[in-house]
């Protein structure tokens, strides 16, 4: 049950008589309109100046407004999604390890064989395409993490090691994969054994030769005797030519699949010049598909410790969630219990009613008067109470008959996490709460909020308390998400560095709204432009407090003054242009100026996250080692970080596969060409 049903609208911009479109920008903050926690339907109308015409609407789009709890549960059902996307993508890589290692176990005559060579292109092929798939999973990732970074009731500790996992699955699909599937590649194009059936000064052979250098150098017009059985003989028709053969001699052979000798027609050649071509992989087969399936098992080794710690941060979120929803409904019943004593004064004594006996007191009351065992044993005459503090007690009482509904709820996913995890703490609270009957206990607080405030209060405290104990009870206090706190001297808390980011995107969201309110201003009365102004003024004035809050912690650090000196005077910086930003939309300014002393506040946070991003994901002997980085920095501060330098990027040949056969136009003809048909094909029918 929603209280407040959120319904209005509000001037997006001002049209005018002589405008067919209109291209305007547009912010819903759900916070900023005061709309609780409920799904909206959001429509955009315009309306046209031509007399009596209704307005035109698009279609709706639908929004769902969440509170901190419900987040962080919707938070938690997509991480597990999420995590058994990981889950198919490391077991598809097991598949192609499996596939590599018989590959490698293979003789070298064996690998020769073109079926080989295929499939090794095709172990290659599937390689990139599980990289990209891993990659795309990674970016996802990212972008739930920022969703998360969001909520404060999700602890900044599960941040940062999320984060981490996130930069070691972004390298195993950035470098490694990538890396693993070059060396299949290079196994499929290694140098052959035998090229093909026999050597070429072996095999039989008819014809002239009489370029110098490209073969015998003498004329051959005797056909050779076959060398061996079998052998396929060839015809030469080689004419001799006066240039110099250029980079022809020497040439490597050209990469491709093998082909098998065979006889054709005769066809007269030309020694000339040829362009250079890449060298060819020199390594042996063996080699590459060995170096490729070691690679390989680093690369699931550093997966499979991924797999684990993704593994415990969602268990630890999923307690968590299961504990804020428990801490929720213990603020409700205190919440309940605060409101029925607000209505103490007036409700007490006013509900009246007659305890009916219980039957042996019924029949010793008969033997003295039959008159009054009637009235005993009646059902109980209740008065109910008048007026609103009669509406608010019921409305109480349907609220306390929801949360029943909820800790229900709780309890069977109580119920299947244990199942799941088998963790004993879930185990002794869930036992705890079918000893105590804490639905029977709640439906009875139902029945007393009517005729029983009292009692009702006392039950309402009850109940609040120990709920809030078997949230407690929940959760380990090692793995509650709490801020892990510097990680070396020099480096700042992840809490803080989150704290950051978090001011980072309430500015620039800050700036759209002024645009759009700068963009309504000719739409609304003066009034309502200030109001809307003196907003927009105190959320910046918050954002700068929680700037300065941030600079007094990193002063409270250890040698925060001397370690941090030069982040504490650049987030100076960001605290007096956020300054002049509010100084301006006091003075309803939503224009120019104030656009930019709120871009100057976001230009200094984003470069006040930038950090060394030469970290590695590890690997070796020692997977999640970190490899060769550097970085000790938080992992947060890399959210909404662009380049990887040490990402390797698959620069994708795109070749013209029709249309070369034909006559090639100049390129002047061709402009005329596309001017004419233009002309053509705008003419009316």
């Amino acid at each position: 049950m929603v209280d407040k049903p959120a319904d209005g609208q509000s001037n997006l911009a001002a049209g005018g008589y002589d405008k067919a479109t209109l291209d305007v920008e547009g912010t819903f903050t759900a916070k900023s309109l005061g709309i609780e926690p409920q799904p909206i339907e959001l429509r955009i109308f315009a309306t046209d100046y031509y007399p009596d015409r209704k307005p035109v609407y698009t279609a709706p789009y639908t929004f769902y407004v969440l509170n901190a709890e419900q987040h962080a549960i919707w938070i938690t059902e997509q991480l597990t999604k999420w995590q058994r996307q990981s889950l198919e993508v490391r077991d598809r890589e097991l598949q192609l390890y499996e596939a590599n290692k018989k590959l490698r176990d293979l003789s070298a005559d064996e690998l020769d064989r073109p079926e080989t060579r295929q499939q090794l292109e095709r172990q290659a092929d599937a390689e990139r395409v599980n990289g990209r798939r891993l990659a795309n999973l990674t970016e996802s990732g990212k972008e739930l993490l920022r969703q998360a970074a969001r909520n404060p009731e999700i602890g900044v500790g599960h941040l940062d090691k999320w984060a981490e996992m996130l930069q070691i699955l972004t390298d195993i699909a950035a470098n490694r994969m990538p890396s693993v599937a070059d060396l299949l590649k290079t196994a499929s194009q290694a140098p052959r054994i035998a090229a093909s059936g026999l050597p070429a000064e072996n095999r039989p052979s008819a014809g002239q030769v009489r370029a110098e250098g490209s073969g015998n150098g003498t004329k051959n017009t005797s056909v050779q005797k076959p060398a061996a059985h079998g052998a396929v003989p060839r015809i030469a028709d080689t004419e001799s030519s006066q240039e110099p053969p250029g980079s022809l001699d020497g040439s490597p052979p050209k990469n491709g699949k093998p082909s098998t000798p065979s006889l054709h027609l005769p066809v007269t050649t030309l020694v000339g010049k040829a362009l250079p071509k890449p060298n060819a992989p020199n390594q042996p087969s063996q080699e590459s598909v060995g170096e490729a399936v070691t690679a390989q098992r680093d690369l699931l080794a550093e997966f499979e410790k991924v797999a684990d710690e993704l593994n415990t941060v969602l268990a630890n979120l999923e307690g968590s969630t299961l504990m804020k929803r428990l801490k929720a409904a213990s603020r409700q019943q205190y919440a309940i219990g605060t409101k029925i004593n607000d209505h103490i004064d007036v409700a007490f004594g006013a509900a009246r009613y007659v305890p009916a006996l219980d039957p042996d007191a019924a029949e010793i009351m008969n033997r003295r008067s039959p008159l009054y065992t009637t009235a005993a044993v009646a059902p109980p005459e209740r008065t109910p109470i008048d007026g609103e503090v009669g509406e608010t007690l019921a409305k109480l009482a349907r609220q306390e008959d929801q949360g029943i509904q909820k800790i229900s709820y709780i309890m069977d996913d109580l119920a299947a996490y244990f199942d799941r995890r088998r963790l004993v703490q879930f185990k002794s609270v869930l036992d705890d709460m079918r000893h105590q009957d804490v639905l029977g206990g709640l439906r009875q607080v139902t029945d007393d909020i009517p005729i029983k405030q009292g009692l009702a209060i006392s039950q309402c405290e009850y109940w609040s308390d120990t709920l809030d104990r078997w949230a407690e009870d929940l959760v380990d206090p090692a793995c509650n998400g709490a801020c892990p706190g510097c990680r070396c001297k020099g480096c700042l808390p992840p809490s803080i560095v989150l704290e950051v980011l978090k001011v980072l995107e309430g500015e620039i969201n800050l700036r759209e709204e002024t645009r759009v309110a700068e963009q309504a201003k000719p739409a609304e009365n003066a009034d309502k432009h200030h109001t809307e102004a003196a907003r927009l003024s105190q959320v910046q004035q918050d954002l700068d407090g929680r700037i300065v809050a941030v600079v007094a912690r990193i002063r409270e650090l250890p040698d925060g003054e001397s370690d941090f000196a030069k982040d504490i005077a650049l987030l100076g910086q960001v605290s007096k242009s956020m300054k002049d930003s509010t100084a301006i939309l006091a003075g309803s300014e939503t224009g120019p100026p104030a656009i930019a002393a709120e871009t100057e506040a976001i230009e200094l946070l984003l470069k006040s996250k930038r950090i060394n991003p030469n970290g590695g994901g590890g690997g070796g002997s020692n997977p999640g080692g970190g490899g060769t980085g550097t970085t000790q920095d938080t992992a947060l501060a890399l959210l909404g970080a662009g380049l990887n330098q040490h990402e390797v990027r698959e620069h994708q040949s795109s070749e013209q596969s029709v249309g070369e056969t034909g006559v090639v136009w100049p390129e002047e003809f061709r402009a005329g060409l596309d001017q004419y048909f233009s002309h053509l094909e705008s003419r009316p029918n």
